[in-house]
């Protein structure tokens, strides 16, 4: 059986997503390689050497198994496992490989030796290539693979393979870590060898010298051998480089002095002392700084052997590594973690001094619409933007952290009042609300505001970042882009809101929610011409209080997904029983529309029941359609292909742009209620109405009052040309039941006492 390899490129793409996910795997990967050096500088027998790397890699690595293989040059051009860690169980005398170009040289093990490449297998179980020896593999857990080339001068003489226990284990920054330590390892081994042949041929001495000045002459790290008094006795090419000095500058030098280290170097300890390792930073010619890695070795003649790697990516990786785990990668802010810390130091610091500290939590309004009506590309750049503001705004020593989403937090500390806070949460909000442009578009959004301050709302941070949060949702609720200070009832409030979300979710999983349907009456004749589907909740609360929850918490979408098919069901369930059905109307919520599958949710549930398109109508509010009019007239021409009816609700009380109006495929107006209530008595309200249905007919729109009671209303609207009114004057909305029932006893609206304008 033969090992085959995938294409490197699709590997290493979906490795690199899987690295910006997982940055301990490449912390991992960096001690391995730390690791893997140290046993290179210490072992020197070669099985000892091979063996403690294939360890090293599924100990410290993290792999599944890792095994290394050496060419064999004879006629079969075998490749002969020397060395193996981990879970293998039997696999390697299962698995034949070879390195020449034939079938069973073709797998990853020899085509790294074949080509000198690395070979990387994201994916045992897809990968069509492995599906000869994909059982084999996936029964030991083996995911993932890669076979890293051994090479020496005279070419690729061997392999180390590793096994990976998941999917897409090696990323690109993996990938060169471990082809780094497969060199390291690659020239170890020669080292190793090296060392061997010297043992050999003591007697040798210069010969033996010789090929020991080679080795340092070549190896990957800076060496410098100093005598007792401190002076290099020996430097060699990588030494040069690092300290940017020539090597005669170097021979006779003091170290100390040629190094020129920010602290004292470690020494040798005693004769057959293991090796003294430190981190330091040594300084070039030119003086600019160098991180390294110090091995240091006492050598038997009392010379000492140091070898520096300079280690300058690693600690920028680690840098990287540290910034990453305490600000956020969009806008560089303070995350979460950050800021938490800071406020722990700030309540010690002001507990101490008797301080005033403030927590602000500021949380974008309607973000969620830019991201839908723009692209997620415009909601991170505008993120961006906001993320510079706040950071001019604040004083030096005031943090600003970005918690998540569109919630940004600001700690302010040493404040003498909450007079202070108020005045800057003021000028912040006007800050933010100034336009700005993100990513080639001109916005304008508001901010709301919540502000807790200790010792008053609290005496620990997290108390103090939770009082925030409440006081920001009492300033949204109060109207958005606005500010409020958290307030001791707040707690309960949200304690209740907590409640009333739980019971909502409780409710539509027991299915306890139900539809009420209030009829809508032609005003020609008086029957019955549609009626709208209004969402009830027995026992609990009222449509006013949990829908927008539902809105808030993103329940909306499950609820909305709810009525629409229960609205179809009872459609079809009435047409089964022998019923004129009317046109049934959905009401659709702002948030629900803003979502692009809501064509389809109202396809599917008109499939599933088996429902006339034409007796169901999706009616939208006003401010809904206008947040962004193209995106609106995209769903409601979906809507309209399915042959589905829409009607614009509350008509009047939004900003509609009659240039949009004119555009958009709706059926029918509806004028709000608000305005027929005083309809009689207020010269503006009927003015409103009259021209609502001037407009509707004008624009070929059939027009529904709402909120009808009086027998007042109904002849102001049937004298002015009203299409249909719903309201308590006819009925009030009714349970699923009631409503078949007064369907089937075919009950009309006297109209004949309201005269009917001209048709």
């Amino acid at each position: 059986m033969a090992e085959a390899a995938d294409d490197k490129a699709p590997a290493q793409a979906g490795a690199m997503a899987h690295a910006a996910a997982d940055p301990q795997r490449l912390t991992r990967a960096l001690r391995l390689v730390s690791e893997c050096n140290s046993v290179l500088v210490r072992v020197h027998d070669e099985r000892a050497l091979l063996d403690a790397i294939c360890r090293l890699v599924v100990e410290s690595g993290g792999y599944l198994m890792a095994w290394i293989g050496y060419a064999e040059h004879d006629a079969q051009h075998g490749v002969r496992p020397v060395a193996q860690s981990g879970h293998e169980a039997d696999y390697l005398s299962r698995v034949r490989v070879t390195w020449d170009d034939s079938a069973l040289g073709r797998g990853p093990t020899g085509t790294a030796i074949r080509t000198g490449a690395t070979q990387v297998n994201q994916n045992w179980l897809t990968n069509p290539r492995m599906a000869p020896w994909r059982d084999a593999a996936l029964q030991r857990g083996y995911q993932s693979s890669i076979a890293l080339p051994l090479r020496d001068a005279g070419g690729c003489f061997g392999a180390l393979t590793i096994y990976g226990v998941e999917p897409d284990a090696f990323n690109a920054d993996e990938v060169a870590l471990l082809e780094q330590l497969a060199d390291d390892l690659a020239f170890g081994i020669g080292a190793a060898r090296t060392a061997q042949a010297r043992r050999h041929a003591v007697a040798a001495l210069q010969a033996a010298e010789q090929r020991w000045r080679l080795v340092l002459d070549n190896a990957a790290d800076a060496v410098l051998l100093t005598r007792p008094d401190g002076r290099i006795d020996y430097a060699n090419r990588q030494a040069a480089a690092l300290l940017g000095r020539s090597l005669p500058e170097l021979l006779g030098a003091v170290a100390e002095q040629a190094l020129r280290a920010d602290a004292p170097l470690p020494h040798g300890g005693g004769p057959g002392a293991s090796a003294t390792r430190a981190e330091a930073v040594v300084h070039r010619a030119d003086g600019s700084a160098v991180p390294v890695e110090v091995n240091v070795v006492r050598l038997p003649d009392g010379n000492d052997y140091a070898s520096y790697r300079d280690i300058s990516e690693r600690k920028r990786y680690e840098a990287q590594l540290e910034y990453m785990a305490t600000h956020d990668a969009l806008t560089g802010l303070a995350n979460r973690a950050l800021l938490a810390d800071r406020t722990e130091q700030a309540v010690v610091h002001a507990r101490r001094g008797g301080q005033l500290i403030a927590a602000l939590l500021l949380d974008l309004d309607r973000f969620k619409v830019v991201n839908d009506s723009y692209s997620h590309a415009v909601g991170d750049a505008l993120l961006r933007e906001i993320a510079l503001r706040l950071r001019d705004a604040v004083r030096d020593g005031d943090t600003v952290a970005r918690l998540g989403g569109d919630e940004f937090m600001i700690l302010m500390t040493d404040l003498d009042s909450a007079d202070d806070v108020a005045r800057f949460a003021r000028r912040l909000l006007a800050t933010v609300a100034q336009p700005l442009h993100a990513a080639g578009h001109e916005l304008v959004v508001t901010a709301s505001l919540g502000a807790a301050l200790y010792p008053r709302d609290g005496e620990l941070a997290a108390t103090l970042m939770r009082n925030a949060d409440l006081a920001m949702y009492r300033a949204k609720d109060a109207g958005r882009a606005g500010f409020a200070f958290y307030a001791a009832d707040m707690n309960q409030r949200m304690r209740e809101r907590l409640e009333l979300e739980s019971g909502l979710r409780r409710a539509l999983d027991a299915d306890a929610l139900q539809l009420h349907f209030q009829p809508q009456v032609d005003l020609r004749d008086g029957r019955i011409a549609g009626a709208e589907a209004l969402l009830r909740w027995p026992g609990g609360a009222s449509p006013a209080e949990f829908i927008p929850l539902a809105e808030e918490t993103g329940l909306i979408q499950r609820l909305g997904a709810w009525v629409i098919d229960r609205a179809c069901a009872a459609i079809r369930r009435w047409s089964d029983a022998g019923l004129d059905v009317p046109v049934i109307a959905v009401n659709v919520s702002a948030r629900q529309f803003q979502h692009d599958e809501l064509p389809d949710q109202v396809a599917q549930a008109l499939q599933r029941h088996a429902v006339d398109p034409r007796r169901f109508e999706i009616e939208l509010t006003e401010s809904a359609v206008m947040d962004n009019p193209q995106r609106a007239l995209d769903l409601l021409g979906r809507l309209a292909a399915l042959g589905v009816r829409t009607a614009l609700d509350d008509f009047g009380t939004g900003y509609s742009s009659l240039a949009h109006l004119k555009r958009l495929p709706i059926g029918s107006l509806k004028i709000d209620q608000s305005f027929v209530h005083d309809l009689t008595i207020d010269a503006d309200d009927a003015a409103i109405a009259r021209l609502v249905i001037a407009l509707g007919h004008d624009l070929g729109q059939r027009v529904v009052a709402e909120g009808v009671e009086t027998a007042a209303q109904l002849q102001f609207l049937r004298r002015h040309g009203c299409d249909a009114m719903q309201g308590f004057l006819f009925s009030r909305p009714l349970p699923a039941d009631d409503f078949a029932e007064l369907l089937r006893s075919g009950r009309r609206l006297d109209v004949d006492a309201a005269p009917a304008a001209p048709r």
